[in-house]
């Protein structure tokens, strides 16, 4: 299960502590007054109270922290989780404090608030109903600007009612008495429910049979209960029917994502191993090479990832090696990863040029790249007989060069620098060139290195990473690669990865015509 987030923590402590201060303080009332007194009937209807508040502080808690969100209208669910909260509460204090003359104030209070629950519960299940509606814009606009009118109006005719009392009044003796009025305060909630009930309807074929049945039992159930219900006098158990059709949505809905999200689960985990098959990861990878040694690594920050490296041999003497970052994460930067990896690998064994092929390949991507994404990448060349490598590094971070018994350093591109991969069409890419010599190495990596935070927000940072490379001179370059991913989990303690972790390490060892 994911950690809470800090947010989330903040605002459950504020629920724990404000649901269990309103369940206390009903038992407070409760033991203030003498149980005898209260009529059997009202006894039951305060326990069915504080049950449901009890049931909604174990579901706003769950909901809050659960894995798997209740919809695309979490927020307003648990806003309605909370007002039939309250209508809980306000309905069990207003049996125990009836016809006490001394808290006739608290009372007229006291049922106000119940009154007020009733609209904007009506108007928070419109607005989380609204969240699987597939209505179009305009209509869905004028639908909520109504309903956001028809609250107004309906909380002020209860505010109103403290003054006149053409709702309810409590008279003299502190007894709760409805008027002849008393019927206009349902009109709003019945007109969201019917729109709602019309809206179901017409949009039943594009809602998931659990959200329809969820939705449509919160409205029908406690309609039912109300008619079953009229010839006790007294019972109100309406807003702990409706606790229980939250929990049943709740329930419901989660069972469907649940099994969405383990459809999605399969669907990554192969979409992981597929990526996983794109790139090389059996080492040795030339295992009958002695004129160089490579090694590299990939670890994404989600399931699938953006960054790929890549390495092949054109023929026996030359050796391509690629780093690449693709902008974004997830799903669409694992797809153009694919896309621009296979192309640069095809341009390169038929053109053997890397300018050319990024010339090329940058043109086709910009050409067709609906989402905007762009690759920073570093292309090189190795002639292994000569140790001449042509690179072109196209917006990427500069790959560290060791030279054997030399320095250290952060290998800056020759001459003006190289716009990024599908950044920008008609671009002509120019190439670098250097001279590796037996025993120098070359680490390439992406950001997610020297990027990569501790719980302190600060950077691994491209000093450190340095520093470490400079000293692993004497490390084949799978221990280099495996030291660096060590340090930075050491140095990231339980900080979130948030960015794919990249690298590649080459050693050119001897000129492919002095091997034996």
């Amino acid at each position: 299960m994911k950690t809470v987030s800090q947010k989330n923590r903040k605002i459950l402590m504020a629920a724990f502590f404000s649901y269990l201060s309103l369940i206390i303080l009903c038992i407070i009332l409760i033991s203030m007054k003498d149980l005898r007194d209260i009529k059997d009937i009202y006894i039951f209807n305060i326990s069915t109270d504080i049950f449901g508040m009890i049931m909604g502080f174990v579901l706003f808690i769950c909901t809050l922290i659960d894995v798997q969100k209740i919809g695309a209208s979490n927020r307003s669910f648990l806003y309605l989780l909370n007002v039939i909260f309250l209508g809980l509460f306000t309905d069990a204090c207003a049996w125990l404090v009836d016809a006490i003359p001394s808290l006739r104030i608290l009372n007229l209070l006291d049922n106000t608030l119940y009154y007020l629950c009733n609209p904007f519960a009506a108007f928070f299940f419109w607005r989380y109903s609204a969240g699987f509606f597939r209505l179009d814009r305009k209509l869905a606009g004028f639908l909520d600007r109504i309903a956001r009118i028809g609250l107004f109006v309906a909380v002020g005719t209860c505010i109103f009612n403290l003054f006149f009392g053409y709702y309810f009044t409590i008279n003299p003796a502190g007894t709760y008495e409805r008027r002849w009025l008393y019927p206009v305060s349902m009109i709003y909630s019945s007109f969201v429910l019917i729109a709602v009930v019309i809206i179901l309807i017409q949009q039943r074929r594009f809602i998931n049979r659990n959200h329809w049945v969820s939705l449509v039992l919160y409205i029908i159930a406690p309609i039912i209960l109300s008619i079953l219900t009229m010839t006790v006098y007294g019972l109100s158990i309406a807003y702990p029917m409706l606790m229980i059709n939250l929990l049943l949505m709740y329930c419901l809905i989660n069972v469907d994502q649940g099994r969405n999200k383990m459809v999605s689960d399969r669907d990554l985990a192969i979409a992981t191993a597929i990526q996983a098959g794109f790139l090389p990861s059996e080492f040795p990878a030339f295992p009958d090479r002695t004129d160089f040694d490579i090694h590299a690594s990939m670890q994404a920050a989600k399931e699938v990832g953006g960054d790929f490296y890549d390495f092949y041999l054109i023929d026996d003497r030359h050796l391509v090696i690629t780093m690449a970052d693709v902008s974004g994460k997830g799903v669409p930067a694992s797809l153009f990863m694919a896309v621009s990896k296979t192309m640069l690998k095809d341009h390169m064994m038929l053109i053997q040029s890397p300018a050319k092929s990024m010339t090329d390949i940058n043109e086709r991507l910009c050409n067709n790249n609906p989402g905007d994404l762009f690759v920073t990448l570093w292309l090189g060349l190795l002639d292994c007989e000569t140790g001449h490598l042509t690179y072109i590094n196209a917006g990427h971070n500069p790959p560290i060069l060791q030279r054997a018994g030399g320095e250290t350093v952060y290998l800056e591109e020759q001459g003006d620098g190289q716009f990024m991969l599908a950044g920008m069409p008609y671009f002509e890419y120019e190439e670098s060139e250097l001279t590796l010599e037996p025993g120098d190495s070359i680490f390439l990596y992406t950001d997610g290195v020297t990027e990569a935070k501790n719980v302190d927000d600060e950077f691994f940072g491209e000093d450190r990473l340095i520093k470490l490379i400079d000293g692993l001179r004497e490390y084949t370059p799978r221990e280099i690669v495996e030291t660096v991913n060590r340090e930075i989990s050491i140095f990231r303690g339980k900080a979130v990865q948030f960015d794919d972790i990249t690298m590649l390490h080459l050693r050119y060892k001897e000129h492919f015509s002095e091997r034996s």
